[in-house]
């Protein structure tokens, strides 16, 4: 809700789903409703930018996700980090949290501004409830 930000998420290719404009569920980590953490990538400047700003995200704010079986799910955030690019890094500071998340990913600068591609943004939420409607 801080951002006003709303984008369909989607499994698949990452480079076909973010150049569209959507988000991409990272391939191998959870999905909602399981205890587990959930990744989601999407670009800051290309294709809409999405996430352009997720660094204004702060602990506290919520971050809400409505599935196609109408659940929401509300995380709140609780921390971010800045890793590199590599795959491994950036799947680390997911986990770090190990509670039941949600992950907004995106390209970063080190100042966790808007962009570079050496660097990633990771805004860490952790659910704080969920309802059906």
């Amino acid at each position: 809700p801080r951002l006003g930000v709303v984008s369909q998420v989607y499994d698949g290719d990452s480079v076909a789903v973010t150049d569209a404009g959507d988000t991409w569920h990272w391939t191998g980590t959870g999905d909602m409703g399981h205890t587990a953490n959930v990744a989601l990538f999407a670009h800051r400047t290309d294709a809409g930018g999405v996430f352009r700003y997720i660094d204004r995200l702060v602990a506290g704010d919520t971050v809400e996700i409505v599935t196609d079986d109408r659940r929401l799910f509300v995380y709140e955030v609780v921390q971010r980090h800045l890793t590199s690019d590599e795959r491994n890094d950036i799947l680390d500071a997911v986990r770090r949290d190990g509670s039941t998340t949600v992950s907004l990913i995106a390209c970063s600068k080190r100042d966790f501004s808007p962009t570079s591609l050496d660097w990633r943004i990771v805004v860490n939420a952790r659910l704080v409830e969920w309802s059906e409607f």
